[in-house]
């Protein structure tokens, strides 16, 4: 479901001041309260995934929690599950706290050998140690224009190096 206006108050005055208006709303009409169906399965495959939060004092942060391919799933066109129990994810993280705190956030799943991106904003909770729930409020694929393709090493238990898929 596509949403009226994705944009704020202050967003649409900059748009209009820089004459940017017009452009924005043809953007912005990608913006949808659910995740669209093909990239359900680009979540699955994610080894990474970025979360975008703010702590008690309005700062924002960004943590990075990484995984085996999995890790990271769409339960449905409104739901991403995260298993942390296959994550390495650092317990002292601020995520954490701010999540407490402030349970909105902004997630960004990349996979950077192909430059593909999904946006997802909502609010996540958690569930005792191993999950955390995150309800879509808007997802959207994000433009690869200014993202150089990169190829992720993964290091084994043994310290050999490896790429990933």
């Amino acid at each position: 479901m596509r949403i009226a206006s994705p944009y704020h108050e202050g967003e649409l005055a900059v748009q209009e001041r820089t004459g940017n208006r017009h452009q924005a709303s043809r953007t912005g009409r990608v913006i949808a309260s659910r995740i669209i169906p093909g990239a359900i399965p680009f979540l699955a495959r994610q080894t990474m995934a970025l979360l975008g939060t703010l702590d008690a004092g309005g700062n924002p942060w960004a943590s990075v929690l990484f995984g085996a391919p999995g890790f990271v799933t769409a339960a449905d066109d409104q739901t991403v599950v995260f298993d942390l129990s296959k994550t390495l994810a650092d317990p002292h993280d601020p995520l954490w706290s701010n999540i407490e705190a402030d349970p909105h956030v902004g997630m960004l799943a990349i996979e950077l050998a192909s430059r593909r991106r999904l946006r997802v904003n909502g609010t996540v909770t958690r569930e005792g140690d191993d999950v955390l729930r995150l309800a879509v409020a808007e997802a959207y694929p994000n433009c690869p224009m200014y993202i150089q393709r990169r190829e992720v090493l993964e290091f084994g238990v043994n310290g050999a190096r490896t790429s990933s898929p």
